[in-house]
């Protein structure tokens, strides 16, 4: 009896975890009409089209579309930068802290954080 309650026990385990394992492994591409938004637009609406991308990626946690994202629109976003509008930036912030904490990779972690902390230099 005592096996019996061991093997169940260890069998809960490794299913709770392989299925942790499966959840968190589980990334949705990003749609490519989505970056194509940001892309397309020109200042401040591609500033506004990024925060709204951005958002959604920092709700998901989703580290590898964060990381498809940002290959695709870090030089675009820096661009538009100067024109974003300064309620929208405080946005961006909020949303580029978030993507940085969903990532794992120290290097794109850091890409974010330069980006952000360029919005507001005296920000912590």
């Amino acid at each position: 009896m005592g096996n019996a309650v061991l093997l169940l026990i260890a069998g809960v385990v490794v299913t709770v975890l392989v299925v942790s394992w499966l959840i968190r492994g589980r990334s949705t591409p990003i749609h490519p009409d989505a970056l194509r938004a940001v892309l397309d637009a020109n200042g401040a609406r591609r500033c506004l089209a990024a925060l709204r991308l951005f958002q959604e990626l920092a709700r998901r946690a989703d580290e590898a579309s964060i990381a498809q994202a940002w290959e695709a629109l870090e030089l675009p976003l820096l661009q538009a930068l100067p024109d974003c509008p300064p309620d929208a930036k405080a946005e961006l912030v909020l949303a580029l802290d978030a993507c940085a904490l969903a990532c794992g990779n120290r290097e794109l972690d850091k890409r974010i954080m330069t980006l952000r902390r360029g919005l507001y230099p005296d920000a912590p």
